[in-house]
């Protein structure tokens, strides 16, 4: 949790199938550990009883410590993070149990807008016939996607995040103040559009088993969080029968949305102001609507007071990950200090790769015309270390300065 959690996220070694305990993990279950051993960034760790051999992003307390661990992903290679004690102030304690109750539930929206494009696109006709109003919010809650078209301007893109879910409740604050709010000012919203479609089933609800969350299920894409660096996901597939019965199909459009929302509850969470620090951090999920179809792209936006005598430039920096289908996964990394803005971008596809060098002196020269000093682009193959601080130290196959 933002100010109370200290995250060490502890990565299991691959190597084989885990063991028994290790498969049954489940995200958002909490474990006791006790440190055996540490050498730099390499731990064994004693979890129920087995032995775990672990790589740790900071250094844990020596041996015959004891730890306390959440999962934060499952499977063949888990994810865990470090759980400090309690947090004494109520706030903190309310903001650390919703987090605790969000993870479990949380799968990526990328699942959920896959169904709906199957649904209510190509194949309508041959479709389940749900309650119209679930239908008609379903619907909606595809259709309000921003398109690639809209967020490729300033001003569409500003809308799509205004519109991610991540500032709902502070939009509604700050509507409340209007004696007569706006209903279309929400009618976008992502987390609004899934609350709407929650309650358009009143007699149906989530599964709180959801089989989808068992170890032996595919696992959900790690949640936007401060200490994991932003992830490209695929496109998900459909994962509704046209041939179910309308109940199943609303059941299970249910469970997607209530994971989806728990999504966006981890961001913004997650996004919280910290009373330690003066840095602004802000995480989410954008889902961009392809036709039929949707990609979910995950950003993060850092915002520091600039160095130096008072009154210096703030310093911003977006990390950007998505995948690009066949062009494959695409990383981006953009600082703007001032008028300076700095670049690095990353494909791990050859072949995107060379068109993305083949325009950065366009991109150049964009930036300067819009009265921006582009200090340093710059183009890479693979992918790259996110949870670097400064992603511009490492060698670039072109840039734009020498």
């Amino acid at each position: 949790m933002i100010g109370q959690v200290d995250v060490s996220a502890a990565l299991l070694r691959p190597g084989g199938t885990p063991p028994a305990p290790l498969r049954a993990w489940v995200v958002g279950q909490i474990l006791t550990a006790t440190v055996l051993a540490t050498t730099g960034a390499d731990a064994v760790l004693e979890i129920g009883g087995q032995r775990i051999s672990a790589r740790t992003a900071a250094p844990l307390p020596p041996a015959g410590t004891a730890l306390t661990l959440q999962v934060l992903r499952a499977g063949a290679q888990p994810v865990l993070v470090r759980l400090p004690a309690p947090a004494p102030t109520t706030g903190a304690t309310a903001e650390a149990g919703a987090l605790r109750d969000a993870l479990p539930r949380q799968d990526s929206p990328a699942r959920l807008l896959a169904n709906l494009g199957r649904l209510f696109a190509g194949a309508r006709d041959a479709g389940p016939d749900l309650p119209a109003g679930v239908a008609r919010t379903a619907t909606a809650v595809l259709a309000n996607l921003p398109t690639a078209d809209e967020i490729s301007v300033p001003a569409g893109l500003k809308r799509a995040v205004e519109n991610s879910g991540l500032f709902l409740e502070a939009r509604l604050r700050r509507a409340g103040a209007d004696a007569r709010p706006d209903p279309a000012l929400f009618a976008r919203d992502f987390k609004a559009g899934l609350l709407r479609l929650l309650a358009a089933a009143p007699d149906a609800r989530p599964d709180e088993q959801r089989p989808g969350r068992t170890a032996a299920a595919e696992p959900a894409p790690v949640p936007p969080t401060r200490q994991q660096p932003p992830q490209a996901q695929p496109r998900a597939l459909p994962t509704l029968a046209m041939d179910l019965p309308a109940s199943e199909v609303v059941r299970g459009l249910l469970d997607q949305a209530d994971a989806a929302l728990a999504r966006v509850e981890v961001a913004q969470l997650q996004s919280l102001p910290d009373p330690n620090h003066t840095a602004t951090t802000w995480l989410l999920e954008l889902p961009v609507r392809q036709g039929e179809q949707a990609d979910v792209l995950q950003l993060r936006v850092d915002g520091e007071d600039g160095a130096g005598p008072e009154g210096a430039a703030r310093t911003w920096t977006v990390t950007l990950a998505m995948d690009l289908g066949t062009a494959g996964p695409f990383y981006a990394r953009v600082t703007l200090a001032g008028d300076a803005l700095s670049a690095s971008l990353w494909a791990e596809d050859p072949a995107t790769t060379r068109l993305v060098t083949q325009h950065i002196d366009w991109l150049a020269s964009r930036l300067r015309a819009a009265g921006l000093d582009d200090d340093r682009l710059a183009v890479r193959q693979g992918r790259p270390d996110l949870s670097r601080r400064d992603p511009l130290t490492a060698p670039a196959l072109v840039s734009t300065r020498v």
